[in-house]
């Protein structure tokens, strides 16, 4: 009788020991991050690549970063799905010439796991200097003519690309140019400038125009 007993409580210590370990199988996510790529003075893109979910399913996956190292979920963050894989994020509204720093994050039943880390710096802003700016209102012929040479400076390390933009003052309105892909400017060497240069008088048909002042010119980067 006490033989019998005795084999009954061995067999629950070991369906105890199973179920055990069953809860106990469960880890966190394995994941790693991905290079930060695209950089501009305001934004890049990273993500992750989720190998192992740990036996949980994904709860929330994404990326951290922050100024300082090892970033977490308190930091900076954006979450990008919930499945086992790769994935992508940008990271947007960013200080320019700024060190950052970037982790993956993915979070199941068990807790939340990081990936490697990686450090970018955002671009410097492209700068701008005034070589000429002239406009000549109507002299009796129903012609004006606006005329201007702008350097575009880029101190950056690297070779960028992206649009210029030219705000006018026309008469007390403000009218913008935006450049197109094929424009001068697009490309800027590294360390190097680019002149955006205009010139043109009786194709503006302005001969009622009294002023143009220039109002600003931003770039827009799009490596």
């Amino acid at each position: 009788m006490k033989k019998i007993s005795l084999l009954i409580l061995i067999a629950l210590c070991s369906n105890c020991s199973s179920n055990d370990g069953d809860e106990t199988s469960i880890q966190r996510p394995i994941l790693t991050t991905k290079v930060v790529t695209n950089i501009t003075s305001l934004s890049g893109v990273s993500g992750g690549h989720i190998s192992d979910d740990g036996g949980s399913e994904i709860i929330t996956r994404g990326i951290c970063w922050d100024i300082n190292k090892n970033p977490t979920l308190v930091n900076n963050s954006i979450t990008k799905g919930a499945e086992i894989g790769g994935y992508t994020s940008e990271i947007s509204n960013l200080e320019n010439n700024t060190n950052y720093y970037v982790r993956a994050f993915a979070t199941n039943s068990l807790g939340t796991s990081y990936g490697n880390e990686f450090s970018f710096k955002t671009l410097k802003n492209i700068t701008y200097e005034v070589v000429l700016f002239e406009f000549t209102p109507d002299t009796g012929n129903n012609t004006s003519r606006l005329k201007y040479e702008i350097k575009l400076n880029n101190s950056n390390n690297v070779l960028v690309n992206g649009f210029y933009k030219i705000s006018l003052n026309i008469d007390g309105v403000v009218s913008s140019k935006i450049a197109s892909s094929s424009s001068e400017c697009y490309e800027i060497g590294a360390n190097s400038s680019c002149t955006i240069r205009f010139d043109e008088e009786e194709s503006l048909n302005i001969g009622l125009i009294n002023s143009i002042e220039l109002v600003s010119v931003e770039y827009h980067f799009e490596n």
